[in-house]
């Protein structure tokens, strides 16, 4: 039914599917092409962005190099200054003339000479300082080492002179602290020279007489800056921490501007450097354009572009009539994919139509006994939908009357009607109860699920049911069934031996009068035994398994049936007996079991046949033993294998548990056994699971680890075995109640 309505939903959206179908092959086949298009275009742009980064890394370190030294140099000039202004401000000479009104009266000249020698002797340290001087505020005097400015002034130095007392008179009337003003310009005979005036007051900064004023000249510094290259615009410059531009250099056709670009905001277009003095808050800045610096990268920039673009386009075209090219055959695809669900839907219509065949195999095997284990033809009989479910399983063979007298179309016609006719009185009156299978011309075998327990009530109910058919055919087709009835079995695995039964209680009561003839009704004939192939199977499977408790059910079984329901003859029991010795005899040689080295057993007495029903009965009880000490025997060799082998295994544990890949699965590919079976062994040996056996070796690897050694906890969890700490934690946490820091904390005291 989910097959018939998937077929007609595919029929119907056939037409659409296809429809909506024709305009996505070439999208489809494009995307791939497209995407290797659009990668190759982001790797050109990630080289592009890498390469300005490593230009721009490039110019940066090696303006930092030339600022660098600029900074070293400006250093050395700060330092130098500061410490004549210290020299200075600490000179008695220096601070005796801070109190004298009039420094040209007669009493002071002695003074002004020393004081203007002992500037000179200062100045001779001091190479980077174009002049200094000392403003005394009281007298409203200044005096500098060049003695021409206390004396006669010549005419190459009354510009300087008016130009130092105009600056001096232009300071504020405040404290200065080792200030640094930006640079001035000062022009003379001798050209225009760049001087950078350095203000440091003498005292305190609410008491002070005097301040020293020096002039450094800042062309170290400008030749320093210069070593960039400045030639295609930019500049570089020293500022203070106000962003005042102390001292600097531009390239042609450029201006320093005002203030310094050092902070958050910085001049678009261009490359900035900077580096900071070891004051912390001055800093050397280099300026230069960005299209100068990044010229490479530009060039490279552009090629980049243009191949980019012209790849987009090109590749785009080709991509479009590959595309297309490759869709063409989509519809041949698509055709193709919808003929193999078309014929998937034929398919499955003829597993349909081929079940009922399928299903007569599978009973067929059933009645063979073909199938090796409950879970494979339970499998089956799933997959066949096949209704066998109860608590007994019996097999009933129907004979239909004998109508065939010549093989011709009417006969066999006539028989299959009433095959089909048969079936169809079954359906009715057993449902789901009954499966039915042709074995013969005019036989049909019925395997019959009972939901009772009892026998008798088993032989009851099948007994009604099977005289209701025998009504219903009779009435529709004027002819009498006869039927053969096997005993009933709990387990369908059993169904092949009430299969045997049924057709030898079908051909013993064929003759008779009686239709429904069971075979535990059946007179039991002196001149046969009872052995069938089936049991002599089961018998060697209860050997090698050493299934004590079915043997003696079976050997039970058989007494019954040979010595208590049948008078067999003597050279009957002698045959049986010598099938069962037989039997013994194929098992010890298959297995290799060393019976005949027991002293216990005398295997020469069972080759001699016995001589009378008593000796017969004997005989039997005594073999019966002999199974039972093959049995016994099978089961010692098989717990000595089991101890051998699992002190192997205990060994391989003991001197791998530290191992983390250690698990059930690795042992059992280690010594080729199911897990199933190793988790039972170790279970059996040691009374406790595998994971709890490896568990205690390393927890008590680890609290011989946590008292005697001195590895951390890390290295202790990896040495027994646990990749991760936490999983090591918390079994140890698990095992012991405390953790692995607490134990060794307590092992320790």
């Amino acid at each position: 039914m989910i097959t018939l309505s998937y077929s007609r939903i595919m029929n119907e959206s056939r037409g659409e599917n296809m429809s909506n179908r024709r305009g996505r092959p070439v999208f489809k086949f494009l995307i791939p092409y497209l995407s290797m298009l659009l990668l190759a275009s982001l790797v050109s742009v990630i080289m592009y962005q890498q390469t300005s980064r490593v230009v721009k890394e490039e110019v940066s370190s090696r303006n930092q190099a030339v600022l660098q030294l600029a900074k070293q140099q400006l250093n050395r000039q700060i330092v130098e200054t500061n410490q004549l202004a210290i020299s200075l401000s600490q000179d008695p000479r220096v601070l005796a003339m801070q109190q004298i009104e009039n420094p040209y009266e007669r009493s002071s000249i002695t003074r002004l000479m020393e004081l203007q020698k002992q500037l000179g002797s200062y100045s001779a340290v001091t190479p980077s300082i174009e002049n200094y001087y000392i403003h005394y505020i009281k007298s409203q005097f200044v005096i500098s080492p060049d003695k021409q400015s206390l004396l006669s002034r010549a005419s190459s130095a009354e510009a300087q002179s008016d130009f130092v007392h105009k600056f001096i008179e232009g300071l504020e009337d405040r404290y200065y602290y080792q200030e640094i003003m930006p640079e001035l310009k000062l022009r003379s005979a001798n050209g225009e020279r760049r001087l950078i005036p350095y203000i440091h007051t003498i005292g305190y900064p609410s008491y002070y007489l005097s301040h020293i004023v020096m002039f450094i000249d800042s062309s170290s510094i400008r030749n320093a800056l210069r070593s960039i290259d400045l030639s295609e615009g930019g500049y570089a410059y020293l500022a203070n921490q106000e962003g005042d531009i102390i001292a600097g250099v531009a390239g042609s056709g450029e201006f320093l501007p005002r203030t310094s670009h050092s902070g958050h905001e910085q001049p678009s277009g261009q490359f900035v450097t900077s580096i900071g003095l070891d004051n912390g808050s001055w800093s050397l800045v280099a300026v230069q354009p960005e299209h100068i610096v990044l010229r490479k990268v530009y060039y490279v920039k552009k090629i980049s572009a243009v191949i980019i673009f012209g790849m987009l386009a090109i590749g785009g075209v080709a991509s479009v009539l590959f595309a297309y090219r490759n869709s063409r055959p989509l519809k041949v695809l698509i055709q193709t994919v919808f003929q193999l669900e078309s014929h998937n839907e034929r398919l499955h219509r003829s597993i349909e139509e081929q079940k009922p065949l399928l299903q007569a195999a599978f009973l067929q095997r059933l009645l063979d006994g073909a199938y090796p284990g409950q879970k494979e033809m339970e499998s089956v009989m799933q997959y066949l939908d096949i209704p066998l479910q109860g608590e007994r399983y019996s097999v009933i063979i129907i004979q239909l009357p004998y109508i065939l007298e010549s093989i011709d179309m009417g006969a066999l016609e006539k028989l299959d009607l009433e095959k089909a006719g048969l079936r169809e009185c079954i359906a009715e009156l057993e449902g789901n109860h009954a499966c039915m299978l042709d074995i013969g011309e005019s036989r049909l075998a019925m395997i019959y699920s009972s939901d009772t327990v009892s026998e008798d009530a088993w032989k009851e109910e099948l007994t009604m049911k099977l005289s209701a058919i025998q009504e219903l055919f009779l009435a529709r087709f004027q002819h009498a069934l006869q039927f053969g009835i096997g005993r009933p079995y709990s387990s369908l695995m059993d169904v092949s031996a009430s299969s045997e039964e049924a057709s030898k209680a079908l051909s013993f009561g064929m003759p008779s009068s009686s239709p429904m003839p069971y075979y535990d009704e059946l007179p039991r004939h002196p001149q046969s035994y009872y052995y069938p192939f089936d049991l002599e199977q089961k018998l060697l499977n209860y050997l090698r398994s050493g299934n004590m408790e079915e043997l003696d059910n079976t050997f039970g079984n058989l007494f019954v049936e040979n010595f208590v329901e049948r008078s067999l003859i003597e050279p009957v029991l002698r045959l049986l007996l010598s099938e069962l010795v037989s039997t013994a005899l194929k098992f010890i040689d298959q297995s290799g079991t060393q019976m005949f080295e027991d002293e216990s057993i005398d295997m020469m007495s069972f080759l001699q046949l016995p001589h009378g029903a008593g000796e017969a009965e004997a005989c039997f009880h005594q073999i019966t033993r002999l199974y039972q000490h093959i049995a016994s025997k099978t089961i010692d060799q098989k717990r000595i294998r089991n101890e051998e082998l699992m002190r192997e295994i205990v060994s391989y544990l003991d001197l791998h548990y530290s191992d983390p890949s250690l698990c059930l699965p690795m042992l059992s590919d280690q010594f080729q056994i199911s897990e199933t079976y190793l988790s039972l062994l170790v279970k059996e040996h040691t009374g406790c699971s595998f994971t709890e056996y490896v568990n205690t070796k390393r927890m008590n690897a680890a609290k011989e680890l946590l008292s005697e050694s001195r590895l951390n906890i890390e290295q202790i969890a990896d040495h027994v075995g646990y990749s991760s700490l936490n999983s090591f934690s918390r079994a140890f946490k698990r095992m012991h109640g405390v953790t692995p820091t607490h134990y060794r904390a307590f092992s320790g005291q």
